[in-house]
């Protein structure tokens, strides 16, 4: 098979998936929906229509790997958002309330640095135990 049929087939393959988590987004699938978030940020480059569909599926569906992803578009100024801390705290807080266990590891770190909030050390600690008790490791050991 030649580089360019390679090619081709590569492109029709992610346009394959995009139909898929599109559909299946459109039926109200909140897996499909982040799949289909990160498919505009890593396939299309959109990072503007990710966070749309992150900010939807996260507020809409409580999808954990949403509020995560646009929490992390909030940090780091991505997708035509403006770099917001509390926001972004707010965001991985959500993450965490419906079980995403970095979102309460990350939420954790932020508290414990004071970044976009007050530092708060019973908060911090409080979201590590929700890592924990969601077996995520590094949130065990502080």
């Amino acid at each position: 098979m030649t580089t360019k049929e390679n090619e081709k087939l590569k492109e029709e393959y992610l346009e394959d998936k995009y139909v898929d988590f599109k559909i299946a987004c459109d039926e109200g699938d909140p897996t499909a929906c982040y799949s289909l978030g990160e498919w505009y940020a890593m396939v299309k480059e959109d990072k503007e229509t990710a966070a749309t569909i992150f900010r939807e599926n996260c507020n809409k569906r409580n999808n954990g790997n949403s509020c995560f992803s646009l929490s992390l578009m909030y940090l780091r100024g991505q997708g035509g958002l403006k770099k917001n801390e509390t926001t972004a705290l707010s965001f991985m807080e959500q993450a965490c309330k419906v079980s995403h266990k970095e979102g309460c590891e990350t939420a954790a770190k932020m508290y414990s640095l004071g970044r976009g909030c007050t530092k708060n050390k019973k908060k911090a600690v409080d979201l590590r135990h929700a890592g924990c008790d969601l077996k995520f490791a590094p949130s065990c050991y502080f």
